[in-house]
């Protein structure tokens, strides 16, 4: 999915994209009928006796304490949902305890959070929060890798699913009624919860801490100066500044050709992002229209082999070998910085000429 304007602007904007992405909700819900159903729908799938929602409250205040994102009520004025909404952003005092008090007694009613697909594993706190409360599930009725939901007490319901689950259900009512501002609406939203769920935090296993993976970070770091030598002793590209550097997210070397300024980095976060591969080639500065014309062809490629910042600057993925020996691997991503910096230097070139 390409990253969407919200998905963009809201991290920028705050530290606290969960408010931006619950009041989008809101928003979205308070202005569709359909969107509104379909939450209905979906929130029957982890309790089937829910009544239908009729009105949606944001950030409501009660004497319980605290101040659930929304809440949804019957027509007669009950809440049947509480939702809260879940980036990074931990439980707070009264979650869920505090909020399982503000459903009615023996109503049927569903307190349900929603996370980064990521972060699934908060369901484990937040049963640990139960039982240090006292509050012991009666029954698990659902237990999905993105959805999750116990019976807490007579008609009571607490569940845990994911941003992307909620929202393609939502996305999926509002194209099938035709209702295209919802849908482009909820694209939006979506981006956004897919940039935080690819930022999640994972919980760490065993197998991540073996001295296998660490041979293999120092392995990525040799191969990152392998070719920054091998590229300077054939004489493609020279040294493009008096230091390397690093920060907490890529690790790089600065090459130059001519007025021709770039850097091969090590980035697990564009790893991470973009994929499937650590080594990128970051261009210094704007690459003009012509020259970005030029790398056109790498964007039809799958995988995608262009990509642009946050601040707009050129990206490109380099691939590496798969069960080649070093000198291999070394000379194969060389030959896609020459292929690379061939058609940038193309395009300057003819840009010059006319």
């Amino acid at each position: 999915m390409t990253m969407t304007l919200l998905a963009y602007l809201a991290p920028k904007m705050t530290d606290k994209p969960e408010l931006v992405a619950t009041q989008a909700l809101y928003f979205i819900l308070s202005q569709s009928s359909i969107a509104r159903s379909a939450l209905t729908m979906f929130s029957r799938s982890l309790q089937p006796a829910m009544a239908e929602i009729a009105s949606l409250h944001s950030e409501e205040h009660q004497e319980q304490g605290g101040r659930p994102d929304l809440v949804g009520r019957d027509k007669n004025g009950k809440p049947v949902l509480i939702l809260e909404a879940k980036f990074t952003a931990g439980l707070t005092d009264n979650q869920p305890l505090g909020y399982l008090k503000r459903l009615p007694p023996g109503h049927p009613s569903l307190l349900l959070f929603v996370a980064p697909a990521r972060r699934m594993i908060l369901w484990n706190e937040l049963m640990l929060r139960c039982k240090e409360g006292g509050v012991l599930p009666a029954s698990m009725l659902l237990d999905m890798p993105e959805a999750k939901a116990c019976l807490i007490a007579t008609n009571h319901i607490l569940a845990l699913t994911s941003w992307s689950a909620l929202l393609s259900d939502l996305s999926r009512a509002a194209k099938f009624a035709s209702e295209t501002s919802s849908a482009d609406d909820l694209n939006q939203l979506a981006g956004l919860c897919q940039r935080m769920d690819s930022e999640a935090f994972v919980p760490l296993c065993a197998e991540d801490l073996s001295q296998e993976l660490g041979a293999l970070q120092v392995q990525f770091l040799d191969i990152l100066d392998s070719v920054w030598q091998y590229t300077r002793q054939e004489g493609f590209a020279e040294v493009g500044g008096n230091w390397t550097g690093d920060q907490s997210w890529q690790v790089w070397r600065p090459l130059k050709r001519g007025q021709l300024r770039f850097y091969l980095c090590l980035s697990p976060a564009r790893w991470a992002q973009f994929g499937p591969t650590p080594l990128w080639l970051h261009f210094d500065g704007y690459l003009s229209r012509e020259q970005k014309e030029a790398l056109s062809p790498l964007h039809a490629e799958n995988p995608r082999r262009y990509f642009e910042n946050d601040s707009g600057h050129t990206i490109i993925p380099i691939w590496l070998s798969i069960a080649e020996d070093k000198p291999q691997v070394i000379r194969n991503i060389f030959d896609q910085i020459v292929e690379v910096v061939g058609l940038v230097e193309l395009a300057a070139k003819s840009n010059l000429s006319s």
